[in-house]
């Protein structure tokens, strides 16, 4: 196939003052950290114990599918690289091994479970940021 021949889309950058305009031209970005954003409840999760529960049996019950199992291998490379002190098992080999650690007794324990996800939520929030693009140079929300 050959390649687009379309050019890509144009992309705006809403800011003030000389500085942003500045920095763009240079090629230098900046990433807003979460608990800086205009909503910083976007980037929070709620930790819902039923549907954690519920998940959970139902994973134990039916085994990772092929595209769980995918998005776990996601995930793990992910939590690697933004959260790795918070890194417990390793990637599990196949399907079978990851369906085999759902079986360990500390995924019951959904107050430890909770615990974890907030550290790991918060080292992530410190190590992202988010840099706002819009494809519309008219655009109200931006």
């Amino acid at each position: 196939m050959p390649p687009s021949t379309r050019s890509p889309p144009n992309l705006f950058k809403f800011s003030t003052g000389i500085n942003p305009a500045r920095n763009l031209l240079n090629g230098i970005f900046r990433f807003t950290e979460p608990e800086k954003l205009n909503d910083p409840s976007e980037m929070l999760r709620r930790f819902d114990v039923e549907k954690i529960a519920k998940s959970l049996s139902q994973l134990r019950t039916d085994g990772h599918s092929d595209d769980q199992f995918a998005w776990l291998r996601n995930q793990f490379h992910l939590l690697n690289k933004l959260s790795r002190e918070t890194r417990v098992f390793e990637l599990p080999a196949n399907k079978h091994d990851a369906d085999m650690l759902l079986k360990l007794a500390v995924y019951d324990n959904l107050t430890y479970m909770k615990n974890a996800l907030q550290k790991t939520l918060t080292l992530m929030r410190s190590r992202t940021g988010v840099l706002s693009l819009c494809s519309r140079f008219n655009s109200s929300p931006m």
